[in-house]
């Protein structure tokens, strides 16, 4: 989860209790672990500090580098931080318990990899290439079409993702097994197609 709380954002982020953020950072506690003190920290800020400090943050209790850091993995602390609400900064969801980030975020990922490949196709229709020139009448247009690359901004494709159909990415999937090997045969349909294309 720690890989990807930059990807998120805590909802009332100043109104979450004072007990769930770490004294060293001043955020929700990340990987939580105590010291033989029973003082709460994030794991990576209590072995930063503990490195250079050798003791307790609150308490100042000795510590040693290699002292014994007890990470929580139940009780009151540990459900209310995975109940914390927060909102996905890509598809910009919000309400989102932490502890269930991660799936949210493959499930978005798996939503933008969609729309990058719709907007390929779309793009591939309106700008496909021929090696052949096309010559009208004096009085009409001449119309020259070369080969070309397509390029896709990918801010522009998120931008599109969220604004044509923000319902695909608050849509919740009760099999995600399923819709990723959907997604696995959609992928592979289309770039079939893109191929075709661009012949």
């Amino acid at each position: 989860m720690s890989s990807l709380k930059n990807q998120y954002e805590y909802i009332n982020e100043d109104q979450i209790n004072y007990d769930l953020k770490c004294v060293i950072c001043l955020q929700p506690l990340q990987t939580p672990v105590s010291l033989r003190c029973r003082h709460i920290f994030c794991l990576i800020c209590i072995q930063n500090w503990i490195e250079r400090q050798r003791s307790c943050p609150i308490c100042r209790l000795s510590c040693e580098i290699n002292c014994v850091l007890k990470e929580l993995t139940h009780g009151r602390i540990y459900n209310q931080l995975n109940r914390l609400p927060v909102r996905c900064l890509r598809c910009k969801m919000a309400g989102i318990h932490r502890s269930q980030f991660t799936k949210h975020f493959q499930r978005c990922s798996n939503n933008l990899l969609y729309w990058t490949i719709k907007r390929r196709n779309r793009r591939g229709r309106l700008h496909s290439s021929t090696s052949t020139t096309t010559s009208i009448d004096h009085s009409s247009e001449i119309v020259n079409r070369n080969s070309q690359q397509t390029n896709i901004d990918d801010h522009d494709i998120e931008l599109e993702m969220i604004n044509e159909n923000t319902s695909v990415t608050h849509q919740t999937f009760n099999d995600t097994f399923l819709f990723n090997f959907c997604c696995l045969i959609f992928t592979g349909v289309s770039l079939i197609i893109l191929k075709k294309l661009n012949h």
